[in-house]
């Protein structure tokens, strides 16, 4: 990855749960003293115990916990692009969503994704939304 970044391919993928967390680390590892050079996404949804996915969860909860250990891997402040690697039927969309409108931790991540989110969200998504808030 130091070899990427020194040719100017600055975006670097990855999922909380390849390697159980592992290939967080890596990429944390390799952004040290140049996260300003890297754009860094992070997909996030599955459980894991003893290194074996459980399933996935996307109630806010999780995805609060998801964010927090992933930037606890990377060693980083805030991730360029965070997102569900696909959509829980259990959970409805409104309530993933918000949970990107809610302060986070107590980094600048939240503040930077909650104009991007809000740009995305189609009317009928910002009305559920208003009204649970």
């Amino acid at each position: 990855m130091h070899e990427t970044l020194d040719y100017g391919i600055n975006f670097l993928n990855t999922r909380d749960f390849y390697g159980a967390g592992h290939n967080e680390l890596l990429v944390g590892k390799a952004v040290k003293g140049r996260r300003d050079q890297a754009f860094i996404s992070v997909k996030f949804e599955a459980i894991f115990h003893n290194g074996q996915p459980l399933g996935m969860d996307l109630r806010p909860i999780a995805i609060k916990n998801f964010i927090n250990y992933s930037l606890t891997r990377l060693g980083i402040q805030t991730i360029d692009l965070y997102q569900p690697s696909r959509m829980d039927g259990n959970v409805p969309v409104e309530d993933i969503i918000g949970q990107f409108l809610q302060p986070i931790s107590t980094n600048s991540y939240a503040k930077s994704m909650k104009k991007d989110w809000q740009n995305k969200l189609s009317n009928w998504h910002k009305l559920k939304l208003k009204s649970k808030t």
